[in-house]
């Protein structure tokens, strides 16, 4: 089993075919030790799957996309908030 701490991409889908969602976790690309870049994840040829990506690094973060910010507020409660481009 992958560590989910330190795999950048995990992808979803039914088994067998191809994944109809990427889960990119970019926190510790720039900590990366092999020194991987955004463009080294391949995830511009994924077909058309879609992409949710935590701590986006450019080019990526410069794409028109759906934003969803999470925000912990008092109480342990949470707002969510979605911007479309």
């Amino acid at each position: 089993m992958a560590s989910p701490t330190f795999a950048l991409v995990h992808e979803y889908g039914p088994a067998g075919r191809p994944a109809v969602l990427l889960h990119a976790d970019l926190y510790r690309l720039a900590d990366d030790p092999g020194g991987r870049s955004v463009a080294d994840l391949g995830l511009d040829s994924r077909g058309d799957a879609f992409l949710a990506v935590e701590w986006p690094r450019p080019p990526l973060s410069d794409l028109r996309a759906v934003r969803v910010t999470l925000e912990e507020i008092a109480g342990g409660a949470r707002r969510i908030r979605v911007e479309t481009p």
